[in-house]
Protein backbone atom coordinates (compact mmCIF):
# COMPACT_ATOMS: atom_id res chain seq x y z
CA UNK A 1 0.00 0.00 0.00
CA UNK A 2 3.23 2.43 0.89
CA UNK A 3 4.34 1.77 -2.45
CA UNK A 4 1.36 2.73 -4.02
CA UNK A 5 0.84 6.09 -2.52
CA UNK A 6 3.91 7.14 -2.63
CA UNK A 7 3.68 6.48 -6.84
CA UNK A 8 1.05 8.03 -6.92
CA UNK A 9 2.38 11.12 -5.49
CA UNK A 10 5.48 11.30 -7.60
CA UNK A 11 3.10 10.91 -10.72
CA UNK A 12 1.42 14.22 -8.74
CA UNK A 13 4.44 15.80 -8.48
CA UNK A 14 5.81 15.49 -12.01
CA UNK A 15 2.45 15.92 -13.50
CA UNK A 16 2.12 19.63 -11.37
CA UNK A 17 5.84 19.88 -12.11
CA UNK A 18 5.10 20.29 -16.34
CA UNK A 19 6.07 24.31 -15.86
CA UNK A 20 9.25 24.07 -14.42
CA UNK A 21 12.25 26.12 -14.26
CA UNK A 22 16.00 24.31 -14.91
CA UNK A 23 19.04 25.47 -13.94
CA UNK A 24 22.91 24.47 -14.41
CA UNK A 25 25.30 27.13 -12.12
CA UNK A 26 28.83 27.62 -11.32
CA UNK A 27 30.67 29.61 -8.65
CA UNK A 28 32.75 30.55 -5.82
CA UNK A 29 32.70 29.52 -2.34
CA UNK A 30 34.35 31.32 0.80
CA UNK A 31 32.55 29.57 3.36
CA UNK A 32 35.68 27.54 4.87
CA UNK A 33 37.06 30.02 7.33
CA UNK A 34 40.20 27.54 8.50
CA UNK A 35 41.66 27.19 4.80
CA UNK A 36 41.17 31.27 3.69
CA UNK A 37 40.68 29.99 0.26
CA UNK A 38 37.79 30.30 -2.41
CA UNK A 39 36.51 26.92 -3.75
CA UNK A 40 34.84 26.07 -7.17
CA UNK A 41 31.07 24.57 -7.07
CA UNK A 42 28.44 23.46 -9.61
CA UNK A 43 25.19 22.26 -9.76
CA UNK A 44 21.50 22.26 -10.81
CA UNK A 45 18.07 23.07 -10.23
CA UNK A 46 14.34 22.75 -10.40
CA UNK A 47 12.08 25.41 -9.34
CA UNK A 48 8.85 27.22 -10.07
CA UNK A 49 7.25 30.69 -9.84
CA UNK A 50 3.80 30.80 -8.45
CA UNK A 51 3.22 34.63 -9.00
CA UNK A 52 6.00 36.43 -7.48
CA UNK A 53 7.00 33.47 -5.35
CA UNK A 54 9.24 31.02 -6.07
CA UNK A 55 10.29 27.52 -4.87
CA UNK A 56 13.61 25.64 -5.99
CA UNK A 57 15.61 22.74 -5.11
CA UNK A 58 19.28 22.73 -5.71
CA UNK A 59 22.02 20.27 -5.87
CA UNK A 60 25.62 21.89 -5.96
CA UNK A 61 28.99 19.88 -5.54
CA UNK A 62 31.82 21.83 -4.17
CA UNK A 63 35.10 20.68 -4.80
CA UNK A 64 37.82 21.24 -2.14
CA UNK A 65 41.25 20.37 -1.30
CA UNK A 66 41.18 17.69 0.66
CA UNK A 67 37.51 17.11 0.74
CA UNK A 68 35.04 16.85 -1.76
CA UNK A 69 30.99 18.28 -0.74
CA UNK A 70 27.33 17.62 -1.37
CA UNK A 71 24.83 20.55 -1.02
CA UNK A 72 21.28 20.27 -1.40
CA UNK A 73 18.93 23.03 -0.90
CA UNK A 74 15.12 24.05 -0.61
CA UNK A 75 15.08 27.96 -1.40
CA UNK A 76 12.02 29.92 -1.39
CA UNK A 77 12.24 33.48 -3.10
CA UNK A 78 9.93 36.78 -3.80
CA UNK A 79 10.32 38.83 -6.60
CA UNK A 80 10.79 42.35 -4.99
CA UNK A 81 11.48 44.48 -8.01
CA UNK A 82 11.90 44.70 -11.81
CA UNK A 83 14.52 47.63 -13.22
CA UNK A 84 14.72 47.14 -16.40
CA UNK A 85 14.79 43.51 -17.82
CA UNK A 86 16.33 42.58 -14.32
CA UNK A 87 14.24 41.08 -11.34
CA UNK A 88 15.67 40.74 -8.13
CA UNK A 89 15.09 38.55 -5.34
CA UNK A 90 15.40 38.18 -2.03
CA UNK A 91 15.55 34.11 -1.55
CA UNK A 92 16.05 32.26 2.13
CA UNK A 93 16.06 28.22 2.63
CA UNK A 94 17.53 25.40 4.42
CA UNK A 95 20.62 23.25 2.86
CA UNK A 96 22.07 19.92 4.22
CA UNK A 97 26.07 20.04 3.75
CA UNK A 98 27.18 16.68 3.03
CA UNK A 99 30.92 16.42 3.14
CA UNK A 100 32.55 13.44 2.36
CA UNK A 101 35.61 13.51 5.12
CA UNK A 102 34.22 15.94 7.96
CA UNK A 103 31.14 15.61 9.72
CA UNK A 104 28.28 16.55 7.67
CA UNK A 105 25.29 19.06 8.93
CA UNK A 106 22.66 21.71 8.00
CA UNK A 107 22.82 25.68 7.12
CA UNK A 108 20.11 27.98 7.07
CA UNK A 109 20.92 29.53 3.57
CA UNK A 110 19.73 33.52 2.98
CA UNK A 111 20.71 36.38 0.31
CA UNK A 112 19.83 37.62 -2.89
CA UNK A 113 19.42 36.87 -6.72
CA UNK A 114 19.03 38.63 -9.70
CA UNK A 115 17.55 37.28 -13.29
CA UNK A 116 17.70 38.85 -16.85
CA UNK A 117 16.14 37.80 -19.51
CA UNK A 118 18.11 36.49 -22.55
CA UNK A 119 16.00 34.90 -24.90
CA UNK A 120 12.35 33.43 -24.94
CA UNK A 121 12.28 31.34 -21.53
CA UNK A 122 15.55 31.60 -21.13
CA UNK A 123 17.36 33.82 -18.04
CA UNK A 124 20.94 34.02 -16.86
CA UNK A 125 21.05 34.00 -12.98
CA UNK A 126 23.13 35.30 -10.44
CA UNK A 127 23.19 34.55 -6.55
CA UNK A 128 24.94 36.09 -3.64
CA UNK A 129 24.12 33.91 -0.61
CA UNK A 130 25.30 33.28 2.48
CA UNK A 131 25.25 29.64 4.32
CA UNK A 132 25.06 29.97 8.48
CA UNK A 133 26.08 26.22 9.57
CA UNK A 134 24.83 24.72 12.82
CA UNK A 135 27.48 23.63 15.36
CA UNK A 136 28.87 20.63 13.32
CA UNK A 137 29.71 22.48 10.50
CA UNK A 138 30.42 26.10 11.45
CA UNK A 139 33.41 26.27 9.63
CA UNK A 140 30.87 26.24 6.35
CA UNK A 141 29.55 29.45 7.59
CA UNK A 142 30.19 31.89 4.59
CA UNK A 143 29.41 33.55 1.50
CA UNK A 144 29.29 31.87 -2.18
CA UNK A 145 28.31 33.85 -5.07
CA UNK A 146 27.07 31.97 -8.06
CA UNK A 147 26.32 32.44 -11.78
CA UNK A 148 24.12 30.37 -14.45
CA UNK A 149 21.86 29.84 -16.80
CA UNK A 150 17.57 29.05 -16.36
CA UNK A 151 15.56 27.74 -18.86
CA UNK A 152 11.41 27.42 -18.53
CA UNK A 153 8.81 25.17 -20.05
Amino acid sequence: MKKTLIAIAAMAFIGAASAVEVGVFGGEDASHQDSGLNHSLFGASVGEHFGPVSATAEFARKNEIGTNQNRSSLVAGYDVATVGTVTVTPKVGGTFVDNEIVQSGYALRYGVGASVPLASKVAGTVDVYRLQGDSRITSQTGNTVTAGVRFSF
